[in-house]
């Protein structure tokens, strides 16, 4: 699809969709001639007919008035294309009776909600089923080649699916089957298994009865229990030593009881001085398992299930070393394996804070390997925090830049990704949006940022940069080590806002405003959504 003359100011970047290799040595070698490839692309994207949808009046209004811009009037066979496309559609949707409301069942929260949990800008989000058949379909897509899902709800099924849907994108599955099986181990719950042998895991539906949660009852919370038990055997003692010497026989039976309670005595005695230890050494008190820290059913299968991907993952990778004895949970400290999969399944469902350096390193490094199986560009890996930083085939890092600037635009911001990568966080550079606008250059922390090399502007370009960054949620300045810039970058923003205040607007449209300055630290400096 053409584009020229549109923004000729504006740098582009032109990427050729080519043949497969089999292709290009089959046309080669004059096997037929040449013939299409399976690459071949004989359609405008969704996006586009999505962006005409949305601008078929003002496309009409600028025919009108002949101001269309240059890429509508160089490319109308394909306007014509899509906006026949959206008025078909729209026909079929009068002409169709709406559905009946259902409740609001977890199916259908679960096509509402994002995923909270590392959600990655490299994947759709978790499409949820309704239907066996589209079960078994979708566990397929996910690297299981053979799902028991008949002793489940569909219910259940999606919220064991949503799951492998981005452990497959994050790390890739490949089991030979998944059971979901409900009180196959009566004697003994526990939450799931993974045999190694044959490549299955199976979950327990049982865990959806109830919930498992329990309060962690704190180490200090339980030292001042124990010295109230122990005060109340003292006095017993006390009260016993005081009635002997009444007869022989009665106090025999003093002396034995005098004897245990002290004997209990000296075991709580033994306890506060290990929960003494504990706190001295920075222990936390621990929930038996991971999953019981959460008061929701949902996510305590969740959490159950990325529990024993863990094991499949652990299993995948060849057992590999880390320094053991870092406990998240009372069962962690059962053996090794169960200490790597607990730990998992807290990163997967909290997020890297407290993660063994070791244990994150091994994590995110196959997170890393699997954004280059799926085609992104890898950058950085930072082997001492374990960030990373990668790049969809999209993303246009800038190469040109004004006179006397030390780095290009593409240059800042792989200078400022390899620089948070260094302080652990995951940068994924975005792709470009096309017609819909650029939303932002990178996404970490669950948020989309945009970066702005400011090391020569004035106060008026920085200003257009805050501006120009608006459809992010945040925006970082940096002059990639340079002087900071911190009040111009101030007087610039407090202008802007004040512009937004006197036309009426809302500065929650604004994003959070962020510098990272010379000393390598990202600091807030204007916090303006949800204000």
């Amino acid at each position: 699809m053409s584009r020229s003359g549109q923004r000729t100011w504006a740098e582009s970047t032109s990427i050729s969709i080519l043949k497969t290799e089999d292709e290009f040595w089959r046309d080669l070698d004059n096997e037929g001639g040449a013939r299409p490839s399976e690459n071949e692309i004989t359609d405008v994207p969704d996006g586009f007919k999505d962006w005409v949808r949305d601008n078929a009046d003002r496309i009409e209004a600028a025919e009108k008035r002949g101001t269309q811009p240059y890429f509508i009037r160089d490319n109308k066979e394909y306007i014509k294309k899509a906006m026949k496309t959206t008025q078909a559609s729209v026909q079929i949707a009068s002409n169709v009776t709406p559905p009946k409301q259902k409740p609001d069942t977890v199916v259908q929260q679960s096509k509402k909600q994002k995923h909270k949990t590392l959600e990655s800008e490299s994947s759709a989000p978790y499409a949820a089923v309704d239907s066996l058949e589209m079960a078994i379909e979708s566990a397929k897509s996910y690297g299981i080649a053979l799902a028991d899902f008949s002793n489940a709800s569909i219910d259940e099924i999606n919220i064991i699916l949503e799951v492998f849907h981005y452990a497959h994108q994050d790390y890739g599955i490949n089991l030979n089957r998944l059971r979901l099986a409900r009180d196959f181990n009566k004697k003994e719950h526990w939450a799931g298994s993974y045999n190694s042998d044959n490549k299955t895991l199976t979950l327990d539906l049982s865990g959806f009865k109830k919930s498992s949660y329990k309060e962690v009852v704190s180490y200090t919370d339980k030292i001042a229990k124990l010295q109230s038990n122990k005060a109340s055997l003292l006095r017993q003692v006390e009260q016993s030593e005081a009635r002997l010497g009444r007869s022989k026989s009665s106090d025999r039976i003093l002396k034995g009881d005098i004897k245990a309670m002290k004997s209990r005595m000296l075991d709580i005695d033994l306890k506060i001085q290990k929960y003494e230890k504990l706190i001295k050494d920075g222990y936390d008190e621990l929930p038996l398992t991971v999953a019981d820290a959460f008061r929701e059913i949902k996510e305590q299968m969740q959490a159950r299930t990325w529990h024993e991907i863990g094991h499949h993952i652990d299993d995948r990778l060849g057992r590999p070393k880390f320094v053991e004895g870092n406990y998240i949970s009372e069962y962690s400290k059962e053996m090794r394996g169960e200490e790597f999969a607990e730990w998992f399944s807290h990163y997967r469902m909290r997020g890297s804070k407290d993660v063994p350096s070791d244990l994150l390193r091994i994590f995110r490094k196959e997170e890393y390997k699997r954004y280059g199986e799926r085609k992104w560009q890898q950058i950085y890996f930072d082997l001492d925090s374990g960030g990373y930083n990668v790049a969809h085939s999209m993303h246009q890092f800038k190469n040109s830049k004004p006179k006397g600037v030390p780095k290009t635009g593409g240059e800042a911001e792989q200078w400022l990704g390899n620089q948070l990568a260094k302080q652990g966080k995951t940068v994924e550079f975005l792709p470009e949006s096309g017609l819909n606008g650029k939303t932002g250059d990178m996404r970490f922390d669950g948020k989309v940022w945009d970066c702005k090399y400011i090391p020569l502007a004035n106060e008026s370009t920085i200003r257009t940069c805050f501006k120009d960054a608006k459809k992010a949620d945040c925006v970082i300045f940096t002059t990639c080590g340079e002087e900071d810039r911190f009040n111009d970058i101030i007087k610039a923003v407090n202008r802007e806002i004040g512009r937004y205040k006197s036309q009426g607007r809302n500065i929650n449209e604004l994003p959070d405003v962020y510098l990272y300055d010379k000393e390598g630290r990202l600091k807030l400096i204007k916090k303006l959504k949800e204000t």
